[in-house]
């Protein structure tokens, strides 16, 4: 089909050109996840033809009403353009929202905090020693020298990141760390089967 041909090609030049600087074993890591990017799209892409004109038309607007009650008159037609053309982590134009598709928040989330050694050392020290399972005793110290950064680097050395991440937003909620404003999180649903989470940031 060619349908399935252009798509699936489009998908797949787009997830692995991300990786095209990257090292054996990312480009590796890169094609498996351009694979299962494009199978997603394809089946998405089905399910979007089954629509009639009617129906696509209701849902974009059912769609256009929910993204204007939560990010306003001012955001919602940019956004929406963003969602459309397949964009996963963007802002809004005022930037005051941040709209990441869900599946994804979490590696995002892992990105930030791979790159953020203090932060990662400024979690509570029974959360920390939790994660690890080192003595909480260990951060407590760390903690009150200041050494924040250097309790990142342990973590990033102890391949925990993604395990706190999970951790963090289980007790937390991703807006904890994504909304700066109020730690809120709000959810939109585009053709029933793209989730977003939005989250306000100033």
């Amino acid at each position: 089909m060619n349908e399935k041909r252009d798509v699936y090609a489009l998908v797949f030049q787009k997830a692995t050109g991300r990786y095209q600087q990257g090292d054996v074993l990312s480009r590796h890591h890169s094609y498996n996840a351009a694979i299962k990017a494009a199978n997603n799209s394809y089946n998405s892409f089905l399910m979007i033809q089954k629509y009639t004109v009617e129906q696509k038309m209701n849902k974009t607007l059912s769609a256009a009403r929910q993204l204007k009650n939560l990010i306003g008159q001012d955001n919602w037609r940019s956004a929406l353009e963003q969602i459309m053309q397949g964009n996963e982590d963007f802002y809004s134009d005022d930037d005051c929202w941040r709209i990441i598709k869900a599946d994804c928040a979490m590696d995002v989330l892992v990105s930030e905090l791979e790159s953020d050694e203090y932060l990662l050392g400024s979690f509570n020290s029974w959360f920390l020693a939790d994660v690890t399972n080192l003595p909480e005793s260990v951060f407590q110290i760390l903690q009150k020298s200041e050494a924040y950064e250097a309790i990142g680097e342990l973590i990033i050395s102890l391949g925990k990141v993604d395990e706190l991440a999970q951790e963090y937003v289980r007790h937390d909620g991703s807006g904890h760390h994504f909304s700066h404003y109020d730690g809120n999180e709000h959810s939109f649903c585009w053709y029933g089967f793209h989730e977003y989470r939005i989250f306000r940031v100033n």
